[in-house]
């Protein structure tokens, strides 16, 4: 299974329409299980919100699949919820700069 790691923004937090917005993706070498890469999400995920020098917010960074077009699979996601093998996310409270505290 081909598999990815993304940062998503969280919008709007706190209310009814509240939604994620999609940061940054990338592909993960290897075929791999999702598990594998679960350490090094919030290395990573610290790293990307200083590289795109985010604002202050909510975020989150995940382990997901991707479809053939190295675009997240819906399909192969609700598959792995339903075996408890998903989510496997780490979230972050951003200030701008530095991570305010472990969320």
């Amino acid at each position: 299974m081909r598999c990815g790691i993304a940062l998503y923004e969280i919008r709007q937090p706190g209310s009814v329409g509240a939604y994620e917005e999609l940061v940054c993706l990338a592909e993960l070498p290897g075929d791999e299980e999702l598990q594998v890469w679960e350490e090094c999400l919030t290395a990573w995920g610290l790293a990307k919100l200083r590289a795109h020098d985010c604002r202050f917010g909510m975020y989150f960074a995940a382990l997901l699949p991707l479809d053939e077009r190295g675009e997240p699979d819906g399909k192969a996601a609700d598959e792995l919820l339903e075996l408890d093998r998903l989510p496997v996310e780490r979230h972050f409270t951003w200030s701008g700069y530095v991570e305010l505290v472990p969320a």
